[in-house]
């Protein structure tokens, strides 16, 4: 399970009560491995103030950040399909042509 790597990982980096975001695709996995660490994470901290267990910022699902880069090139992909072109030297002289 990929949460259980990327766990082991914050462990040996000692940053496990650091993690605010994971940031990713809009792949279904990277949902479930929020979902999994929040819940591996919850065992031994506190998502809200308490004098008990240390506090965490991760809030599983809702701290997954989608990555911005990713969702413009999926956008990027999609016009160049619609304008039928390959590259962007290709979509350049199309749209030049509009004019």
């Amino acid at each position: 399970m990929l949460a259980i790597v990327v766990e082991n990982c914050m462990k040996e980096l000692a940053i496990k009560e650091k993690l605010f975001a994971v940031t990713g695709d809009n792949a279904g996995n990277n949902g479930t491995l929020c979902e999994a660490l929040y819940k591996s994470l919850k065992r031994t901290y506190d998502d809200k103030a308490s004098i008990v267990r240390p506090r965490m910022r991760f809030h599983g699902r809702s701290s997954w950040v989608r990555c911005l880069a990713h969702i413009n090139g999926l956008i990027v992909s999609d016009v160049m399909k619609d304008l039928k072109t390959g590259t962007a030297a290709e979509a350049k002289r199309l749209l030049d042509a509009l004019d």
